[in-house]
């Protein structure tokens, strides 16, 4: 999620096929940026995108594509063009799951090396997750790590719950699928009042 990013120029991550216009110092316009952080209100933190998952059509919802205004330069020349923008994934007091499929079907054809293999293979797979990097490395109680699973974060790839994960260096860990295979699908669910800000999901085969 976080910028510059390729994918995310090319409309790869939201599956928008928007594609931003280079103009100049490394500066895009016109790209998907996602929702603003004022989007979601206190009351209602479950961006309503949804999607069905599962064979028995379970209602599921999707992390969102999610930046903060207040980080985006406001001057008409170019400052800066790196911005940490993330997929929110909050608490819910119904333990409601969020899912989504990595990498999703733009990404896997743009970026796989094999495109057509599928089906499962013996071995597993490598996950990389990063969160958003905190201010000045100042994390307050509603910043929720990835060191917090499996207790207050829930995190099952392929339908198998992550129970260890190992930092590879902060903020991101490193976990298993149980499986070798092109694409994965990965939920979440938050188990204490805080919010995951999760910047980028790496599927090692």
């Amino acid at each position: 999620a976080i910028l510059p990013n390729e994918a995310r120029f090319r409309g790869l991550v939201t599956e928008s096929n928007q594609m931003a216009t280079p103009i100049w110092g490394g500066m895009h316009v016109g790209y998907d940026e996602g929702k603003s952080q004022s989007f979601f209100s206190s009351s209602s933190l479950l961006p309503t995108t949804t999607m069905f998952l599962t064979k028995q059509k379970q209602h599921q919802q999707q992390p969102v594509l999610t930046y903060d205004a207040s980080y985006r330069q406001r001057c008409p020349a170019v400052l800066e063009i790196d911005y940490k923008d993330y997929f929110k994934i909050p608490y819910s007091k119904k333990n409601s799951w969020m899912s989504r499929l990595y990498p999703n079907n733009a990404e896997l054809k743009a970026f796989s090396r094999n495109k057509t293999t599928q089906e499962p293979k013996e071995g597993t797979s490598i996950v990389v997750m990063c969160t958003r990097a905190c201010m000045w490395s100042r994390c307050d109680g509603s910043f929720l790590e990835l060191a917090e699973i499996p207790t207050n974060l829930t995190v099952e790839i392929d339908g198998h719950e992550v129970q260890e994960s190992k930092e590879l260096a902060k903020p991101c860990r490193i976990m298993r699928a149980t499986t070798t295979k092109a694409q994965h699908l990965i939920r979440f669910r938050v188990n204490r009042k805080a919010t995951l800000f999760l910047s980028s999901v790496i599927v090692l085969l």
